[in-house]
């Protein structure tokens, strides 16, 4: 009972937010992906995932897209699982991977 109550006061902000936006991406690159306040920019981003990150019981429920930074900070977004992994894989690979993995491709 208790675990249901916690899941529905938790996923409240996907079901009542007016916008619905987890991020928003500007897909240059001098662009930046950006959620509620908090952004990185495309040239500062080493790599990007979903995962369960962290020891709360939200997120044993709940996966967040982490943006690790070449500063080598975490910035979590919370996706409430409506993200699903497969659909942000091939989101990433067409209008994020561009950008950030540049060095990784020079010889």
């Amino acid at each position: 009972m208790f675990q249901a109550h916690f899941f529905l006061i938790h996923s409240a902000p996907v079901f009542f937010n007016k916008d619905k936006i987890l991020f928003k991406n500007a897909p240059e690159p001098n662009g930046r992906i950006e959620s509620k306040g908090k952004y990185v920019k495309m040239k500062d981003i080493k790599d990007i995932m979903i995962q369960h990150k962290g020891a709360t019981l939200r997120s044993w429920l709940y996966y967040d897209l982490v943006i690790f930074t070449k500063q080598n900070k975490k910035v979590l977004i919370k996706t409430y699982n409506v993200l699903h992994e497969q659909d942000f894989m091939t989101y990433k690979r067409d209008y994020i991977d561009p950008f950030i993995n540049k060095e990784q491709f020079k010889i």
